[in-house]
């Protein structure tokens, strides 16, 4: 955990709600930040076909996959009604 020493003072401290709310921005917020570490930010327009690409395969898969989900139900004899 990437907590380091701000936590631990505040725990010997006996700041326990302190210490928890800087374990919890450090485990929300500084830890998923090195995922990224080294990557170079690029423009958007620069990708554009990758990313259109990329949104209408989400919003395909996305309709496709409830449709499934759908009929599926449907075979169970489950429907939608008012």
């Amino acid at each position: 955990m990437l907590t380091g020493y701000a936590d631990k003072d505040l725990n010997k401290q006996t700041a326990f709600y302190p210490a928890k709310a800087v374990a919890f921005a450090v485990e929300k917020a500084v830890e998923p930040s090195y995922n990224f570490y080294g990557i170079e930010p690029q423009k958007i327009t620069d990708r554009v076909g990758v990313v259109l690409f990329s949104l209408i395969f989400y919003v395909l898969y996305t309709l496709w996959y409830g449709f499934a989900v759908m009929y599926m139900f449907e075979g169970w004899g489950m429907q939608l009604e008012h």
